[in-house]
């Protein structure tokens, strides 16, 4: 059973950022999950570098320049050259960006209560502790 646990949160995962994407299409918005993850980020803070967000959302900077760059190509966000210091890019939202946060957190929301129909609230916290020792472990 253990030997399966990997490929079964990653199947696990899969499924959900599909699940997801595809509501987000189903409802008109045109964003992926990987592209939600670098959005949601932004909502909470408004603006970060490129690296932290590649930190955050724990992607190469490559994966995540390239999402980055689909994003401002959407409109939904900027690149600033930080004043401080031209080597740091600052990436911040767009009003359209800015836009997107509650219909895109409802999407969400209705997915969740979809992929945990059946499971009472005990049973989801375990679930969540569980998954939170596991990234614990590996960020040792």
């Amino acid at each position: 059973m253990i030997e399966n646990l990997a490929l079964l949160i990653n199947e696990t995962e899969k499924l959900i950022s599909n699940s997801i994407t595809r509501k987000f299409k189903e409802n008109g918005i045109e964003i992926t999950f990987e592209q939600y993850t670098i959005l949601n980020n932004l909502w909470n803070t408004n603006s970060l570098s490129q690296c932290h967000l590649a930190m955050l959302t724990n992607r190469d900077q490559a994966s995540t320049s390239r999402i980055i760059n689909t994003l401002i190509k959407n409109e939904l966000i900027v690149k600033r050259v930080c004043a401080k210091d031209k080597r740091i890019n600052r990436i911040e939202l767009t009003e359209k960006g800015a836009s997107l946060k509650e219909p895109v957190l409802k999407l969400i929301n209705e997915c969740l209560v979809q992929t945990t129909n059946g499971l009472n609230e005990e049973q989801i916290m375990q679930g969540v502790d569980l998954l939170n020792t596991i990234k614990e472990n590996l960020n040792k």
